[in-house]
């Protein structure tokens, strides 16, 4: 980034240069090739800035691939829609009344204190029995916010590929025995850190990660 910054100063600096009352038209032509050449440096430089992900200490765990469920709403959720966006994701099943009511709590929390930069994924293992009302309805007991906090289902030999292939946190026989953590995805979808959702000592660190990766968005 810091490169492409100083490559797209050094060019209008050039441009100005040519500019001079007293440039021959070669030196004109070659002005208009310059202000072409720096339009294309700023665009390259304003893509980069919406797209890549900020600069953060937190290690590189893994790539999440592309997948498509369904939501609360019945509407197809694809991964690409977080873009650019930090995301969590987590596994659960409303009928849980374990550790899911405790981590969804804590996702109500991160909602609130992230209001605008931070998506949330909550992933069903028990997608026959948790329908789109039941998953509604289960947001709606945590607040969720559809546009910022998606409850999905999906076949289940999808949700366990997703579970042990794509975020790595394995898949167990039942649904009682799904993974209890929370899965940091960075804006290019790199997974950034594992952290346990039923251990409070863990869920301080898991916000200055989250601003880690922010910068100065949503209050950080």
């Amino acid at each position: 980034m810091a490169a492409l910054c100083i490559a797209f100063n050094i060019l209008c600096i050039a441009f100005n240069m040519l500019s001079d009352d007293r440039a021959s038209s070669d030196s004109e032509t070659m002005k208009y090739v310059l202000s072409f050449v720096c339009l294309i440096a700023a665009f390259v430089v304003a893509n980069r800035l919406l797209f890549s992900p900020l600069a953060s200490d937190l290690p590189t765990l893994g790539t999440v691939s592309a997948f498509e469920l369904e939501n609360q709403d019945g509407e197809t959720f694809r991964s690409s829609d977080l873009r650019g966006r930090v995301w969590l994701a987590n596994f659960f099943f409303t009928s849980c009344d374990g550790p899911c009511p405790i981590a969804s709590a804590l996702l109500s929390r991160l909602q609130e204190r992230f209001p605008k930069h931070l998506s949330l994924v909550s992933i069903s293992v028990d997608p026959e029995r948790d329908t789109t009302t039941k998953l509604r309805d289960y947001g709606d007991r945590f607040g969720a916010s559809p546009a910022k906090w998606n409850l999905l289902r999906g076949p289940l030999e999808t949700v366990s590929r997703l579970s042990q292939d794509v975020f790595n946190v394995g898949f167990g026989e039942t649904a009682e025995n799904h993974s209890t953590r929370f899965v940091l995805v960075d804006q290019a979808a790199s997974i950034r850190g594992y952290y346990s959702s039923v251990d409070p000592n863990t869920f301080e660190q898991l916000e200055k990660d989250i601003c880690s990766l922010l910068g100065s968005k949503d209050n950080c």
